[in-house]
């Protein structure tokens, strides 16, 4: 049985067709996000935590930041599932490879590319998400091994990356979608749609054409001897 066919008991509401696959990619892919958006990082200035505002606009009314803050329950997940990439992942490329993957997802392609990074790193795009979907799977059976006690991500932040998400092709509009379900289009053979005399009519003028051209040709090489 695949990683991919387990189902964890989770702490938390989620739909029924998530599985623990799904589970494990939206909690990594939170714990990317939160790790982007933590203020934590290069040494420096501290990032401004408060909320008082700076400046007020033209109505002398205050404008409050927008910037995503972390909580302490977002930041404890993370926690925990940035040590499933080094508990339950032995090989360190498959890591490194998850690991670039998660923040390319997370900060968008328009600054980190994955197919470039693959592309710097002498990897193969397909190689690399077989590999990728190969580990997800790896920290899925390991889950499902310990049974412990899983807790859902925020669903405000992982929306765009859950499964069965979009636009869905089968209720795109098409050209058959004016006929009553079930039915199919007949195709009728009118002998009036058979109808090639303009393309004979034309090889006609073509053939003529050529045969004047020819015709011309001798007599100017007569009128030259």
């Amino acid at each position: 049985m695949t990683a991919q066919n387990l189902h964890l008991t989770v702490s938390d509401t989620l739909p029924d067709e998530f599985d623990i696959f799904d589970m494990v990619r939206l909690r990594l892919l939170e714990m990317a996000d939160t790790i982007a958006h933590a203020n934590v990082g290069f040494v420096g200035p501290s990032s401004k935590v408060t909320w008082w505002p700076e400046t007020k606009d033209g109505n002398d009314y205050a404008k409050d930041s927008t910037r995503y803050r972390p909580d302490a329950a977002a930041l404890s997940r993370a926690d925990e599932s940035l040590g499933w990439i080094s508990q339950f992942i032995d090989d360190d490329q498959a890591r490194t490879a998850l690991s670039n993957w998660l923040r390319c997802m997370v900060l968008g392609s328009h600054e980190y590319s994955f197919a470039a990074w693959c592309k710097k790193n002498g990897k193969i795009r397909r190689t690399a998400d077989r590999q990728i979907r190969k580990s997800i799977q790896q920290i899925a059976a390991s889950l499902c091994k310990s049974g412990v006690l899983l807790h859902a991500p925020e669903q405000s932040r992982v929306s765009t990356f859950a499964p069965k998400q979009g636009i869905n092709p089968i209720n795109i509009a098409r050209v058959n979608d004016w006929l009553h379900y079930g039915e199919s289009i007949k195709l009728q053979d009118l002998p009036e749609h058979r109808d090639l005399t303009w393309a004979a009519k034309q090889n006609d003028r073509r053939r003529q054409r050529v045969a004047r051209a020819k015709k011309q040709a001798q007599s100017s090489q007569g009128a030259s001897v």
